[in-house]
């Protein structure tokens, strides 16, 4: 083909090697910089913008207000990943100023992270009361109502996904749920954050009017499909990929993680 999608990727240094490869893996292509200086060039070239606030800094908040302000000038599609929401106030105040300034299609996280930032927006800091205790540090005792999910889109103008046993993902007036994956993911580096990677390279590929000829998992997306439908389409194709690599793992001579994981990503790179 002529033109590869190129996801521009602008993460934390604990994952960016495993959002790349994941990437790279599914035939798109991936970029990372973010540097002041030239991003808002990097942007112009790009299909698709992913901002992860893994490792947050003021420059790398500037360098991705910067670049989102490009990729909204231009329609490139946004991806949110607000990672490791309700740490410390610095990640509150980071999220804050990225939603206020940039403005995104798809907002990504686990339970905790989806819970924190909607309490937050949606003026419900009282039910973050004893948060680290209740919640960051057992995110399975979060229940979102998919009201509240609803509400967060709305106030946002997104599309939310609250990733975990099970992943939700909601627009304004719906809420669906997407059941399957396999436990070995929660065992895995940055899975929800490649997840994240993952969603960029659809919605610039479906935007950009695109094609991944050497891999089928993205497939099943059709090209005039909206961003819900492309993000749910990716969700159920990433957990059956992570079901069949659990299968083939326990299969194997070796069963462990980073067996599963090269499992995982071949089942991304060569399609289901």
């Amino acid at each position: 083909m002529d033109k590869k999608p190129l996801v521009h990727v602008i993460t934390d240094a604990l994952t960016l090697r495993d959002t790349v490869n994941a990437i790279l893996s599914t035939g798109a292509n991936a970029i990372s910089a973010n540097d002041i200086e030239e991003v808002k060039e990097v942007v112009r070239l790009s299909d698709a913008l992913l901002l992860n606030i893994g490792t947050p800094s003021k420059n790398m908040l500037e360098a991705m207000c910067l670049a989102g302000s490009e990729a909204n000038r231009r329609k490139i599609p946004v991806v949110l990943d607000p990672s490791g929401a309700g740490v410390s106030k610095f990640r509150t105040e980071i999220l804050l100023k990225l939603v206020k300034h940039v403005s995104v299609n798809i907002i990504r996280g686990n339970f905790s992270e989806i819970y924190y930032l909607a309490c937050v927006l949606l003026d419900r800091e009282k039910e973050l009361e004893n948060f680290e205790a209740k919640y960051l540090k057992n995110p399975e005792n979060i229940v979102i109502p998919k009201e509240m999910l609803q509400e967060l889109s709305k106030k946002t103008a997104s599309i939310i996904i609250a990733t975990g046993k099970e992943d939700l993902i909601s627009n304004e007036s719906t809420t669906d749920i997407i059941t399957g994956g396999s436990i070995y993911q929660s065992f895995i580096n940055g899975n929800g954050c490649i997840l994240s990677g993952l969603i960029a390279v659809a919605l610039g590929t479906v935007k950009s009017k695109l094609e991944i000829e050497e891999n089928n998992f993205f497939e099943i997306i059709s090209d005039e499909a909206e961003d819900f439908e492309i993000a749910k389409q990716v969700l159920t194709a990433y957990s059956d990929a992570a079901l069949e690599a659990e299968d083939e793992m326990l299969k194997s001579d070796i069963n462990g993680t980073r067996t599963f994981y090269q499992f995982f990503m071949d089942k991304i790179s060569k399609g289901l």
